[in-house]
């Protein structure tokens, strides 16, 4: 089983200073659009202050930043996992979801059904939304939508 404690996307780039400083840069996100954003603005105040790109390159913008970054394609049938912290609730239209917390999903957390819940020795029927349940020990795994964000835990075992 994999473990998967980083943000689940990341780039690294490599610059060099105007006096030859050789500096290797990894930017992480929880969502690659975000990521994305992150590293032409920061690419920006790197130009502006000197250092350039190293490596192969197809160019630069008219702007001298550096070449659009097409994220690489997701594949949404790999698991990932992280260890899970809680197990949170919502009531929206009387209907209850589920969510597992922990590094790196400890803001919203992703969605986990109730036959999973069960599997994992839970019983869905019995939990309490009203309630936050502690799941140290445990390990979620899940699968990534077509943008790369967590979609829903598959597995959940301790």
């Amino acid at each position: 089983m994999t473990q998967h404690t980083e943000a689940p996307s990341s780039i690294n780039f490599k610059g060099k200073t105007s006096i030859g400083w050789e500096v290797m840069v990894t930017l992480r996100d929880d969502s690659e659009a975000n990521l994305l954003e992150r590293f032409r603005v920061f690419a920006s105040i790197l130009l502006e202050n000197g250092i350039e790109p190293t490596g192969k390159t197809n160019g630069t913008s008219p702007n001298g930043a550096p070449p659009a970054f097409t994220a690489p394609t997701t594949d949404t049938n790999e698991q990932l996992s992280f260890k899970a912290d809680e197990l949170v609730g919502s009531t929206n239209n009387g209907k209850i979801y589920w969510r597992v917390k922990g590094t790196p999903f400890t803001q919203y957390g992703v969605v986990i059904w109730n036959e999973i819940l069960d599997e994992a020795g839970f019983n869905s029927e019995a939990l309490d939304p009203q309630q936050t349940y502690d799941l140290t020990g445990y390990t979620a795994t899940y699968v990534r939508n077509e943008k790369g964000n967590p979609k829903k835990v598959v597995r959940l075992i301790k």
